[in-house]
């Protein structure tokens, strides 16, 4: 046994020495590969940090969209995997000669993109998280209906043919002929193609390119857009949104470019006079489409589910609410009294309220319950609102709560009990139907027109007790004139 541990230490030892060595000199070796890779990684990130400046970022922003950009910093980081791009400070501003535009910005306190860099060697944009925070947007839609934020991000080349084609019609109308010399320019315009009225970005123009997001974020950020013609401002604060992971494939629009959303906001809609309309906190999901898939377009398409905070409520000086009051005080011809309008609406049953948008349009997918005092206004589905236009079209119900609408019940009731027994029963039949629904008192209502000027109507208008009084005792006589014929002739 010593004589084998002897041979070991003799003969093998110094082998496994020499093994140590070869292993110092690949370890040396691989060493010294790491940290040249890892200079020449740092040389290229000081020299794309160095060229991919603040002003070379702004200059390409601005050769893609409508704005003035300005950006506090930027840093690159292609050490980390994925690559990570991080921008400070941004600002977007609307062009001086571009009255669209007004007013409005965008500004970022910072924008954190986690790039894929190999996928643009193979023509691909593979974002792989992109988080913004602090987003502040400012904006307003006209009173013709254009959105400043969409001019906003316009191509430069559409944001110009728009202009120059303000200036050819202001000069059409000071060189416009007399009455006597009717000409072309006289001519009513015609109405503008779909490329004229879209926005700037389109998915098609990109057709090499496919784009993959991972994830979307947005946090602690602000929205304030202004409705001219109505004089609706709509206030979004504490916006935080994710948008799940986004594929984007110009050659598949139909089947890609979908994704689930998260949002939460507080949600003030004010009067630009002065007046709070509502106060509604929002907390729900949605599923979101970002393009046309016939035209390539970016046009939102969005279907959410939201859920509404306890603390939720409406101003009832909202026009269309002044309005239905007004239209309702009607049933006194009816006995019944609507008494003082609350000062403030809450969200009834489920407490929330599942909505389409799309191109301005919010449409109402499931009943939504507003609550005013005793009354509960239904908001039926396919309701309508253009954001744009002020155009809307509700159909609602408007019905008693239970304890009223058993009260309503004795009044409506205690008049039928002066007619006559015979036509008494047909009577009580016939309002049962009309007017009540599972024991609660309901009338159904229209709005349309203008939403800060609706047009209000009952849409079965008020019960005349007296008419249909008269019409059972006619029914009722003919029964009657008919059953005594039958009798005379035999039939």
């Amino acid at each position: 046994m010593q004589g084998l541990i002897r041979w070991i230490a003799v003969s093998i030892l110094p082998l496994m020495r020499g093994e140590k060595k070869k292993k110092r000199l690949w370890v040396k070796v691989l060493g010294g590969g790491v940290a040249g890779l890892l200079v020449v990684g740092v040389g290229i990130n000081v020299m794309i940090n160095h060229y991919l400046s603040e002003s070379y970022l702004e200059e390409q922003l601005e050769q893609a969209i409508n704005s003035q950009v300005e950006i506090g910093s930027v840093k690159v980081s292609l050490l980390s995997s994925p690559a990570r791009l991080t921008l400070k400070n941004v600002k977007l501003s609307g062009n001086p000669g571009d009255v669209r535009v007004g007013n409005s910005q965008v500004k970022v306190e910072e924008v954190d993109l986690k790039v894929r860099l190999w996928s643009l060697l193979e023509k691909k944009i593979e974002v792989k998280e992109m988080t913004i925070r602090g987003a502040h947007v400012t904006g307003a839609i006209n009173r013709k209906g254009e959105n400043s934020l969409a001019a906003l991000f316009e191509s430069p080349e559409k944001a110009k043919k728009r202009l120059e084609s303000v200036d050819v019609k202001k000069v059409e109308v000071i060189q416009k002929p007399s009455v006597t010399e009717p000409s072309v320019a006289e001519a009513p315009s015609e109405k503008p193609t779909v490329e004229e009225e879209s926005g700037g970005f389109n998915a098609y123009d990109q057709e090499s390119f496919v784009a993959s997001l991972g994830g979307f974020y947005l946090k602690d950020s602000s929205v304030d857009l202004t409705i001219e013609k109505s004089g609706l401002r709509i206030r979004a604060n504490d916006v935080n949104l994710s948008l799940g992971s986004l594929n984007i494939d110009p050659r598949r629009l139909q089947d890609t470019d979908t994704a689930k959303m998260k949002l939460s906001m507080h949600l003030a809609l004010d009067s630009t006079e002065g007046w709070q309309y509502a106060n509604i906190v929002i907390n729900g999901g949605a599923e979101v489409r970002i393009f046309n898939p016939e035209s390539g377009d970016m046009e939102p398409n969005v279907d959410a589910d939201l859920n509404l905070g306890d603390d939720s409520s409406i101003n009832t000086h909202i026009p269309v609410i002044v309005e239905t009051w007004k239209e309702l005080e009607k049933l006194r011809k009816i006995g019944i009294k609507m008494g003082t309008l609350p000062e403030k609406a809450t969200f009834g049953r489920s407490q929330s309220v599942a909505v389409h948008y799309h191109k301005g349009m919010v449409t109402v997918m499931k009943p939504l319950s507003i609550w005013l005092a005793d009354w509960e206004v239904a908001v039926l589905d396919r309701s309508w609102v253009q954001t744009e236009t002020d155009q809307h079209k509700i159909q609602a119900e408007v019905l008693a709560s239970k304890k009223l609408s058993a009260s309503i019940h004795k009044l409506v009731f205690k008049g039928i009990d002066y007619l006559p027994k015979k036509i008494r029963k047909s009577m009580e039949q016939d309002m049962e139907k009309k007017l009540f629904r599972d024991g609660r008192f309901f009338v159904a209502i229209q709005s349309s027109k203008e939403l800060s000027h609706p047009k209000i109507r009952l849409v079965n208008g008020v019960p005349d007790i007296g008419k249909a009084a008269e019409k059972a005792g006619k029914d009722l006589l003919e029964k009657k004139a008919g059953k005594l014929l039958k009798g005379l002739f035999g039939h």
